[in-house]
């Protein structure tokens, strides 16, 4: 990396055992917390928080790395509350984005640096985080692509023999669960929810549909994608006709809706790429129902 030539010699080591220490992450979620805490650790003497906020569009924002937990308080909420590039672009925080080949994956925000040499050094270790973080990107693609693959080539053979959907639920669910790494999946057809694993009850998804097909809530660049805290939305549409919802939970609300409330220092999200493939798997979903409505006798709910 080009920045590393800027470091002093006395920081040699240690940005050297920073830099492994985001090479070794294994997932997002430890990449974030670790990117975060060493920014924070150079700012050492900034009483705000180091945030790292994912793109869901080309606009909208969601926080998903916060750090430090001990500094959360009141005043600070307003930093979780950023929501878009607009708002961040606004706010007195210093940001980075983080770069992928094709987009921006997110920003890093934090307070501003007043030495040159932290800022230098901060420009580095973001760089090798967003290395890290395609290099991630990838790896998890590619498992859920070929778990999903096997499903996908069962579920194809399976669409002329579903009698209802409760059949794709009871077949499908939990492998659907394990590939996206979800606590819970629900399908919501008409005025019915079929659920598995953790999900809210049968009257919080009645509400949440309502949310969903609110179109003012649309943040993602695809007009079938709703994301919600910990929720991943997917429209089950084909040629124009709304059939439904695909929804994916994971665990850890983004944060309380009180502000004395405790938030979670990392907070659950969906990576661009989990949502590619849940586009695909909806549309899957989607021939499905449609094959089910098209076939006489074959009532498509019990």
């Amino acid at each position: 990396m080009s920045e590393i030539s800027y470091l002093q010699d006395r920081h040699s080591e240690d940005f050297h055992s920073q830099s492994f220490l985001l090479l070794s992450a294994t997932n997002h979620a430890e990449l974030c917390k670790q990117l975060a805490s060493t920014l924070h650790s150079i700012l050492v003497d900034k009483p705000s928080p180091v945030v790292i906020y994912q793109c869901l569009s080309a606009e909208a924002l969601m926080p998903v790395g916060y750090f430090p937990i001990e500094s959360i308080n009141k005043s600070d909420h307003w930093i979780l509350s950023i929501g878009s590039t607009q708002e961040l672009n606004s706010s007195s925080l210093t940001y980075h984005g983080l770069k992928g080949k094709q987009q921006i994956l997110g920003y890093i925000g934090y307070p501003s640096a007043t030495d040159a040499k932290p800022a230098r050094e901060i420009e580095a270790l973001i760089e090798i985080a967003i290395h890290q973080w395609r290099l991630l990107d990838a790896r998890r693609m590619a498992e859920q692509q070929a778990r999903l693959n096997v499903s996908r080539i069962r579920f194809s053979n399976d669409i002329q023999g579903f009698t209802h959907i409760e059949q794709i639920m009871e077949r499908y669910a939990q492998s659907w669960c394990d590939a996206f790494k979800a606590c819970g999946i629900s399908l919501v057809y008409q005025d019915h929810s079929f659920r598995f694993g953790n999900c809210p009850t049968e009257h919080e998804l009645s509400m949440l549909s309502a949310l969903l097909n609110d179109e003012s809530g649309q943040t993602h660049s695809d007009k079938r994608v709703r994301y919600d805290q910990g929720t991943l939305a997917i429209q089950l549409s084909e040629a124009g006709k709304h059939y439904g919802w695909l929804v994916l939970f994971r665990d850890n609300p983004l944060m309380a809706q009180t502000v004395d409330a405790k938030v979670h220092q990392w907070l659950s999200h969906w990576l661009t790429c989990e949502t590619d493939i849940a586009l695909t798997l909806a549309d899957d979903i989607a021939t499905a129902i449609i094959t089910l409505e098209d076939t006489p006798n074959k009532p498509v709910v019990l």
